[in-house]
């Protein structure tokens, strides 16, 4: 499925879903995209008008950059773990 049908089918139901809970519509929507293996470039570029999406994808790539830093801290320590051990 493209990604451009995906957001022509959130642009119709958007509307349907309660104003209270789109942001976490919105939320659920970017979780999927990724996990069907749309970059969030694509997403960015497919949804450029929408709000929501928009401020869903910050947040997204916000919060995984974070894990993506303590990630890369934690294989520091790992390193310095083998060195010591090599000693």
């Amino acid at each position: 499925m493209s990604i451009e049908l995906i957001a022509d089918v959130w642009a119709l139901l958007k509307e349907n879903i309660d104003y209270g809970t789109r942001r976490s519509s919105a939320d659920d929507l970017i979780n999927l995209l990724i996990d069907h293996d749309f970059s969030p470039a694509e997403v960015k570029e497919a949804f450029r008008r929408d709000p929501e999406i928009l401020a869903a994808l910050k947040d997204y790539n916000e919060l995984h950059q974070d894990n993506e830093e303590e990630y890369e801290d934690e294989e520091e320590y790992e390193d310095e773990d083998e060195d010591e051990d090599n000693w």
